[in-house]
C-alpha cells in the first residue's frame, strides 16, 4: 500500500470516528431527544412547584385574614366557602378573588 494511500485510509477512519462520535456520544445528536424529554418532564416539574407556591402563598393571606376572627367565625366563613367549591384548589382561588 502507497504510503498516501495510508493517509488517504487513516484520515477516512479519523472522520468515520468523529462522525460517530457526533452520533452516537454523549452530547450527540441522538442524545438530543433524550436531553429534549427530559428538560420538558423538568420543566413540568418546576411548573407544579411553582402552582405549589402559589397556593401555599394563598393559605398563607387566608390565615393572616382569619386570624382577627373568633373560631366560631372562622369555622361558619370557611364551612360556607368550602361548600361552594370542588377542590381545594378551586376554594383558594375563590378566597383570593
Amino acid at each position: 500500500m502507497k504510503p498516501n494511500a495510508r493517509v488517504g485510509c487513516l484520515a477516512l477512519f479519523c472522520l468515520l470516528a468523529m462522525g460517530a462520535w457526533v452520533l452516537f456520544g454523549p452530547s450527540g445528536l441522538l442524545a438530543w431527544s433524550e436531553n429534549n424529554r427530559l428538560l420538558g418532564e423538568r420543566q413540568k416539574e418546576l411548573q407544579q412547584l411553582s402552582m405549589q407556591r402559589d397556593e401555599l402563598n394563598r393559605v398563607y393571606i387566608l390565615r393572616r385574614v382569619l386570624s382577627p376572627l373568633s373560631p366560631v367565625e372562622t369555622m361558619e366563613l370557611l364551612l360556607d366557602k368550602l361548600g361552594k367549591t370542588r377542590s381545594n384548589t378551586e376554594f383558594l382561588a375563590a378566597m383570593s378573588g
